[in-house]
């Protein structure tokens, strides 16, 4: 038992005590003061009552034998009377009776209070299991929906990987045959312009035949070069210029060959938007769209394009397919077509897909487009809708560096010149024509069918001023030829040419910075002016 619970235990049982004396001390006034006459049950019942009621059965039974003891003890037998014998056993009696009343109803009254005590105990339970229930609850949907969303995301990004690894394989197949291709068109194109050159005027039916086979060969290179753009391996030149310069420029190419009955309009709203870009493929991507927008368009309406500064914050570059966050120039082409549908719009950039009839287009705009794009690390986001036009915003990085002005240059028809020129080349068919065209220029033409073919070719002539050699070549390619070339004559200059992908060529190491490059297939004219501006450079 507890301190608390003892003193309160003697504390009981001294007030019930306390009780009798008061009402012995009351009953020994009221005898002297009144006689013995006076009912003894009427000052010791009161006291009785209230200790049995207040304290319970325990001091109320203490209480009743005290006050019978004290009757007997301080009282005379005189005073003691029947009446007051039967006084005493009533209200012992009675009291007794009450102090189990009360003690039951202190018993009942406790187990009510215990019960309530459980029940609120169980409702706090419950309040507190309900609120974990919809805690988890909640945060079960958090996850669920956090779950929709990694699935919905991880969906989108199997989608761009199965788009990447579809485009990868096409861009391998582009890579693969662009080299024997350029190989044959070059000599296709090269030996038709000997012929051209070599018909009499007059003999008009060989020169319009001619000439047909000299544009189906250029267009055979511009399908190759497109190819190589989707796939990312063109060879590109860049450099800083000022977008919006580049496109009032190209607005004249545009205003031919979308017609009259389109309206085209150009909005600048940000000034010095420079960016590092090849400007033909930029030119190209523009006259690409502004094609598409007039084929959307065949009874009139209205193309803009629109420039502005965008800036892509942390974490949102996914957002616009972006390497990474950033400052870009936005280039916004809106046009007021008919739209296209959302099954095609996820088909748009694939190689050869088209919405157009047959014969009104190759499928390879928009992807070409694309890939010219991304190998500016850039990207191109569409939106479109059935009857609402299409509007494709291009991001391109802008650039710190400093725009050159373009010079002025003279035209020369002929480019000619006597040194001694050593051609390396492992295809039999272009190195012989490129031999032709160099000797007919007044050049000395020595030649190599490999790269251990062209060293020891310049170690017989001591006079050779430049070197002109494909990149890849069996035994060694055409860069490790031009180090051991160069170990013999420290100032040789040279040239290269090649018709592989720039991803075949790096494989093969890294090109000097500062070396002249031809892309196959390539004109009489580029050959000989590149030649002659080596020489004199």
């Amino acid at each position: 038992m507890g301190m608390n619970r003892k003193i309160h235990f003697i504390a009981r049982y001294a007030s019930a005590l306390a009780f009798v004396a008061a009402a012995c001390i009351i009953r020994y006034v009221i005898v002297h003061l009144v006689g013995d006459d006076f009912p003894t049950w009427i000052t010791f019942y009161p006291a009785i009552m209230l200790v049995a009621l207040m304290f319970g059965f325990g001091p109320g039974i203490l209480s009743i034998l005290s006050a019978v003891l004290a009757s007997c003890t301080f009282f005379p037998r005189a005073s003691f009377g029947i009446n007051n014998a039967v006084s005493i056993g009533f209200f012992v009696a009675v009291g007794v009776f009450i102090s189990a009343v009360g003690v039951r109803f202190r018993r009942t009254q406790k187990r009510q209070e215990d019960l309530l005590a459980k029940l609120r105990q169980t409702n706090d339970e419950l309040r507190r299991e309900n609120s974990e229930r919809k805690r988890v609850e909640e945060q079960l949907s958090a996850n669920v929906e956090k779950l929709r969303c990694e699935i919905a995301e991880r969906k989108k990004l199997e989608q761009q990987l199965l788009q990447s690894q579809k485009m990868e394989s096409v861009g391998i197949l582009a890579g693969g045959v662009a080299h024997d291709f350029n190989n044959l068109l070059t000599a296709i194109s090269g030996y038709g312009q000997i012929l051209l050159e070599s018909i009499p005027e007059d003999d008009e039916l060989s020169q319009e035949s001619i000439t047909n086979v000299l544009k189906a060969a250029e267009q055979a290179a511009e399908l190759t070069r497109g190819l190589l753009a989707f796939s990312r391996k063109q060879i590109i030149s860049p450099k800083p210029l000022h977008i919006d310069t580049l496109i009032s420029d190209t607005v004249k190419l545009i205003e031919r060959i979308i017609g009259e009955d389109i309206e085209l309009s150009t909005n600048f709203l940000d000034k010095n938007l420079v960016v590092n870009a090849d400007p033909g493929q930029i030119e190209q991507i523009l006259m690409n769209l502004a094609t598409n927008a007039r084929d959307a368009m065949p009874n009139g309406g209205h193309l803009s394009i629109t420039t502005r500064q965008a800036v892509v914050e942390e974490g949102s570059e996914t957002l616009h397919d972006l390497p990474s966050p950033g400052k870009y120039a936005q280039i916004s082409v809106a046009d007021t077509g008919t739209g296209i549908d959302k099954n095609a719009l996820g088909k748009i950039f694939e190689p050869f897909f088209t919405t157009k009839e047959v014969g009104m287009g190759t499928g390879l705009g928009l992807s070409i487009v694309h890939g010219v794009i991304k190998q500016h690390n850039g990207s191109i986001i569409v939106n479109s809708e059935l009857g609402k036009g299409t509007a494709l915003d291009i991001y391109l990085p802008l650039d710190k560096g400093h725009v050159v002005k373009k010079e002025s240059k003279i035209a020369t028809r002929h480019y000619s010149g006597t040194e001694t020129l050593l051609v390396a080349e492992d295809d039999d068919t272009v190195r012989m024509f490129m031999k032709k065209i160099l000797e007919r220029a007044g050049y000395k033409v020595i030649v190599a069918n490999d790269g251990e073919d062209a060293v020891k070719r310049f170690r017989e002539h001591d006079d050779i001023s430049l070197v002109l050699s494909d990149v890849v070549m069996p035994k060694i390619n055409g860069r490790e030829m031009l180090d051991e070339i160069k170990k013999i004559k420290a100032g040789i200059k040279a040239v290269f040419i090649s018709g592989y992908a720039t991803d075949i060529m790096q494989k093969k190491g890294p090109i000097e910075a500062g070396t002249r490059f031809i892309t196959k297939p390539f004109k009489k004219e580029d050959l000989l002016q590149t030649v002659r501006e080596v020489l004199e450079g």
